[in-house]
């Protein structure tokens, strides 16, 4: 019988705070559920506080969400990358969108383990990106809430193994800030011991 299996890793779109502005912010890392096949959903989340003035320079400088993971991963486009922000502002108004996410350029990001692989993904429309975060914010007095939600799907291994995942992201102002680390056990193919593959133990 098949298993669902599902990774939730928590990673955000990247509006980060500049400058020395004191800004708090959360971030937290699960682990749900998958299937047999080795379907994984990896989802980015954070919560931070800007300035809105921040928040507005902040989403017009280029920004990724990074995931680095073991051999054994590819990235699966057949369910396209999305991110969602969602935009409190200190006068109680709240403003959600949906962006489209697309691969981007890794190779100038160090991984953030050894053997491990970095994956980048980057808003496919920067500038509505932009665009709604300063409307939003135009509508604050001097402060803002924003959490900020991505999901991208990889094909993992089916070898019943365990392994770490990590959750970065980048923002030009700031650099690469990590989110956190899960520990990931794949289903194992066939069922049985993962010890033991197909059911079959050497020496029985």
């Amino acid at each position: 019988m098949n298993k669902v299996m599902s990774l939730v890793l928590i990673v955000m779109l990247g509006l980060l705070p500049t400058g020395c502005t004191d800004v708090s912010g959360s971030g937290s890392l699960t682990i749900g559920d998958t299937t047999v096949t080795g379907s994984i959903g990896v989802t980015h989340k954070k919560k931070i506080q800007p300035l809105k003035q921040d928040a507005i320079v902040t989403a017009t400088q280029p920004t990724n969400v990074l995931v680095d993971l073991p051999p054994g991963f590819t990235y699966n486009p057949s369910n396209p990358p999305q991110a969602v922000v969602t935009i409190t502002t200190d006068t109680a108004q709240t403003f959600s969108q949906s962006f489209n996410l697309a691969p981007a350029d890794a190779s100038g990001f160090v991984p953030a383990a050894s053997g491990t692989q970095t994956f980048a993904f980057s808003a496919q429309d920067p500038v509505a990106v932009a665009a709604f975060v300063q409307s939003a914010a135009n509508n604050a007095t001097s402060t803002l809430t924003v959490d900020m939600q991505s999901t991208v799907h990889f094909q993992g291994p089916t070898d019943g193994g365990s392994y770490t995942v990590y959750g970065r992201d980048y923002n030009s102002s700031v650099g690469v800030q990590n989110v956190g680390t899960a520990t990931y056990t794949a289903p194992l193919a066939g069922g049985g011991n993962p010890r033991c593959p197909g059911g079959r133990c050497p020496n029985q």
